[in-house]
């Protein structure tokens, strides 16, 4: 059976770094001091205030929204080569902002948490900061006052200028290498010379595997060279590594004429590094197209085409599982299949499917709301046993997985294709899976918000169908999660309204899983509350949901709770 292939950008690190415990802390020298230095002298009070634990409350905008709103550059920080920050390189400063997008107040933290002390470049930056503006953040048509985290890179300057060697464009050789990490990240290598020719090879966690040669434009390869000079690579250390577990090593290797230099980036930007080598990486994917191959693009089947690959080989088949895993460009995918790619390639199991083994690639089209995919692959007889008839089995794991993918129409595309045989309306989670010998339930358990696919979920209508074909609404799972929790979780209002007026009601679970700690932003929160659904939880459980709230910056909940607290 094939492993998933997916790539984890640069953007992922971060968030390993929110989970990894360093297993190793170097020793720091005080903030920008050379190692062995002194202790830095007392700081003068900061030009912006800190923020107190009362001010963090307001609106907390998401990625895009924050994006949309800010006015300013994010800058990085620099240091001389030898000195340490103070602390872990890079920091995440929490901003309140006012309602007119005034930066009100600070809290410096790094990407464990800890609050990091200030020196001369944070305190230049928070000088800056408190000149910044934002566009007003807008809730229910009203400007509101809002807590928002802005990442600030730093980095540490070259020990001296290093001249880049000269030599003529087609002594030019560039090779990058992504490695393994513990999770799922693209792992191959890619060599780009000066006269266009790559050569690029896959190996794990990547649609397109083994080794593929082709020409990009001599233009784009020579502003690779000017962007080496630019960004003076040359002067760099030769390796920048972090103790973060687990992460992917990549390595640039670049030679110029009889010059040779090779760089080690081990999430390198926890370690000082400039942000100028990931630039870097990045733009040597982009002038070699590795993304054709890393998640199989039409310009990638256009070159697998000229190469003469055979899609009806076992290999084809093996691309298309590996494809099929991600959200991919659909139209891609269903040409692959009417290619002749085989559709009988195992993929391994996925827990939201909580009772099979394993999944063909038609379940998992189904699973990402793929309904074109979805078509094609029926009509080449992916559902099809011996004798050419529907397989009772495959027909009822990809009703199950149609319900997972959460598209309406999938599901009654599913409940119809059985030529007379209609898909069981139960399933039994296999043990591993928290399941008990014979108890079965119902399908409407397996919807879940979590499909991978690009369109939006429709709950309520799959709920609404399934109750029809004759569902228990009201069951719960051996865990006594029931479809309100589900509801909760996506969040759907109009699902949780739905389910109400049918009878559903809060009932704890037994592990303590109430439905309002499922709920996942504060309207779905409220609504629990002032419908009467959900209690608040009480003693050390009610303390822990207020610190809950309070992180969230959910005003309203807080206010509704001490209002009837005091009643």
């Amino acid at each position: 059976m094939l492993r998933p292939a997916r790539y984890a950008p640069r953007s992922l690190l971060t968030l390993l770094a929110l989970t990894c415990v360093p297993a190793l802390q170097p020793a720091l020298a005080a903030p920008g001091k050379p190692l062995g230095a002194p202790p830095a002298t007392p700081a003068a009070p900061a030009v912006l205030p800190a923020c107190t634990n009362a001010q963090l409350t307001g609106h907390g905008p998401d990625g895009p929204e924050l994006a949309a709103h800010r006015k300013n550059p994010v800058p990085s920080l620099h240091y001389p080569f030898g000195t340490q920050p103070g602390g872990s390189w890079g920091l995440f400063l929490t901003l309140k902002v006012s309602e007119t997008g005034q930066v009100v107040c600070y809290r410096m933290k790094d990407q464990y948490g800890k609050e990091l002390p200030l020196n001369d470049q944070r305190r230049a930056v928070l000088e800056k900061i408190k000149a910044w503006r934002y566009l007003p953040f807008v809730q229910d048509g009203h400007p509101v006052a809002t807590v928002l985290v802005e990442h600030i890179n730093e980095e540490e300057q070259p020990q001296s200028h290093v001249p880049t060697p000269d030599g003529p464009l087609e002594s030019l050789h560039l090779r990058l290498d992504r490695g393994l990490c513990s999770g799922v990240c693209a792992v191959y290598t890619v060599d780009v010379s000066g006269d266009g020719q790559v050569v690029y090879r896959g190996n794990d966690y990547v649609d397109v595997q083994g080794e593929h040669r082709y020409l990009v434009p001599v233009e784009q390869v020579a502003k690779l060279v000017q962007k080496l000079k630019t960004d003076d690579l040359w002067s760099l250390r030769p390796q920048y590594v972090s103790t973060i577990a687990d992460a992917p090593r990549f390595i640039l290797t670049m030679r110029i004429g009889s010059g040779q230099r090779q760089l080690v980036d081990y999430v390198g930007e926890e370690a000082g590094m400039p942000a100028a080598v990931t630039d870097f990486e990045n733009e040597i994917d982009r002038v070699a197209h590795t993304e054709m191959w890393i998640t199989l693009t039409r310009p990638g089947l256009e070159q697998l085409k000229k190469e003469g690959f055979d899609f009806h080989s076992k290999a084809g088949g093996e691309l298309l599982a590996r494809a099929v895993t991600g959200a991919r460009e659909e139209g891609v995918l269903v040409e692959l299949v009417n290619l002749g790619a085989p559709l009988g390639t195992l993929l391994d199991p996925d827990d939201r499917l909580e009772s099979e083994r394993s999944l063909t690639v038609l379940d998992q089209a189904l699973l990402n709301g793929q309904g074109a995919l979805a078509d094609a692959m029926l009509s080449h007889g992916a559902m099809r046993g011996a004798g050419g008839k529907v397989d009772p089995h495959r027909l009822d794991v990809a009703f199950r997985a149609a319900i997972v993918g959460g598209r309406l129409a999938l599901v009654q595309k599913i409940w119809d294709a059985g030529e007379g045989r209609r898909p069981s309306l139960t399933y039994t989670p296999a043990p591993e899976r928290g399941g008990q010998a014979g108890r079965a339930l119902p399908v409407t358990l397996l919807l879940q918000p979590e499909h991978s696919g690009e369109h939006p979920w429709e709950g309520l209508g799959i709920v609404k169908f399934l109750e029809a074909q004759g569902c228990d609404l009201k069951a719960a799972n051996i865990e006594g999660i029931t479809l309100l929790h589900v509801a909760a979780t996506a969040p759907d209002l109009a699902l949780i309204r739905y389910l109400l007026s049918k009878g559903l009601k809060d009932n704890p679970a037994p592990n303590g899983a109430s439905v309002l700690a499922s709920a996942q932003d504060e309207q779905t929160a409220l609504l629990l509350l002032t419908s009467g659904t959900s209690h608040p939880p009480v003693g050390e459980a009610g303390k822990q949901y207020r610190d809950y709230i309070d992180a969230q910056h959910w005003n309203r909940v807080a206010a509704w709770l001490k209002a009837h607290a005091e009643q």
